[in-house]
């Protein structure tokens, strides 16, 4: 009775099944078509597994070559500020390199060009909230840091950009 369950109502056969070893009946238990759906769901969960591993694999493959995210950038930055017990000051573009008469976009186009990088600039509308004038006061940054720029843009990205080329021909750790 169990086999012909097997192939007419295999929820039946299951509860049948379930039932059987519970109650410890080992010999009516259909025993070819239990080990023939064990194996089925082994199969059925090394499968599953492994596309739920190449999703993430896709997905870190993108976030990594993406030339439209900053994501990767900043978890980068936050992994070697962990690393190296740094804190962390996020500030705007122009706050950062202290020269709010310098554009974003013409900083941008320096660091591309001191990088010899072949990337492209993608131009999308500006958010309805975004500031139409950028001249930030980079007085927090002067009073809260005890800093202000004292060196030209380019002489301060140079060795910048050879200090991050460094970290990044590091070999990353093996997973």
């Amino acid at each position: 009775m169990t086999a012909q369950t097997y192939e007419t109502d295999f929820l039946d056969w299951t509860q049948e099944q379930s039932a059987l070893l519970r109650a410890r009946h080992w010999e009516e238990l259909d025993l070819e078509h239990l080990a023939e759906e064990i194996e089925d769901l082994g199969r059925e969960q090394k499968l599953a597994l492994q596309s739920l591993l190449r999703q993430i694999l896709l997905h870190l493959l993108k976030l990594e070559i993406s030339p439209t995210t900053s994501v990767h950038g900043a978890i980068n930055m936050l992994g070697l500020a962990k690393r190296v017990k740094a804190k962390i000051f996020q500030a705007s573009t122009s706050e950062v390199y202290g020269d709010p008469s310098i554009h974003p976009r013409e900083l941008a186009q320096t660091i591309l060009d001191l990088t010899g990088s072949r990337s492209s600039f993608v131009y999308e509308p500006l958010p309805q909230d975004d500031p139409r004038q950028r001249q930030p006061d980079i007085g927090l940054a002067k009073h809260h840091l005890h800093w202000e720029p004292t060196i030209a843009l380019c002489d301060g990205l140079k060795p910048t950009i050879a200090y991050f080329d460094t970290l990044l021909s590091r070999q990353p750790p093996e997973l």
